[in-house]
């Protein structure tokens, strides 16, 4: 979790990952010189022993911090969750059940769901799976919730430090180059 002045939504997007069916994860911040109530909001959060901290005294970009937790991450999985976006509870779960099952697929993706700045739900996402000799460079099908096998991630180039924005999907064209992507059709993410 990459984090730039969410203070005001950063707290619910932890519960949502302490709050899981499934256990056995980490969460790794990292703050990327907030100059809100980020940081106070974060480490009430540190007395768990999965939440790792880290921040950066000056903005770097969300893709510096990306970088950063990806290469620091022990998991064979990993999912990438924004400080102002939550998890359904059976997130981790199905995922990685996902990945279990599907050995082949190194990046699995949900369902999602907009809502409002209270997560209150206004309308499903635009999520599906990809059709046979299709492919998301002409209609974009792949979005959060996005996970990877950090063995697939690391065929790649990974994400570019030269971009601002749209480094998601810079990611998710760089990942079907390299493996077999899966759809899980399930609402997993709020966003």
């Amino acid at each position: 979790m990459a984090n730039y002045n969410n203070g005001k939504y950063i707290q619910e997007a932890i519960e949502s990952v302490i709050l899981q069916k499934f256990s056995d994860w980490e969460l790794l911040i990292m703050d990327d010189g907030s100059t809100d109530d980020s940081i106070a909001r974060i480490k009430e959060y540190l007395g768990d022993d999965r939440i790792f901290f880290m921040k950066n005294s000056s903005n770097k970009g969300k893709v510096i911090c990306l970088l950063e937790l990806v290469s620091r991450s022990r998991a064979e999985f990993f999912g990438i969750l924004d400080s102002d976006d939550v998890l359904g509870e059976e997130a981790l779960s199905c995922m990685y059940d996902a990945h279990i099952k599907h050995q082949s697929c190194g990046f699995i993706y949900s369902q999602f769901e907009y809502c409002d700045n209270k997560m209150n739900p206004i309308c499903k996402g635009f999520c599906r799976k990809v059709p046979e000799k299709d492919t998301n460079l002409r209609n974009i099908y792949s979005s959060a919730f996005r996970t990877y096998k950090k063995s697939a991630y690391n065929k790649c180039p990974g994400y570019n430090h030269k971009f601002i924005s749209a480094e998601d999907l810079d990611m998710v064209f760089k990942m079907e180059e390299v493996t077999n992507l899966l759809f899980v059709d399930k609402i997993l993410y709020k966003h």
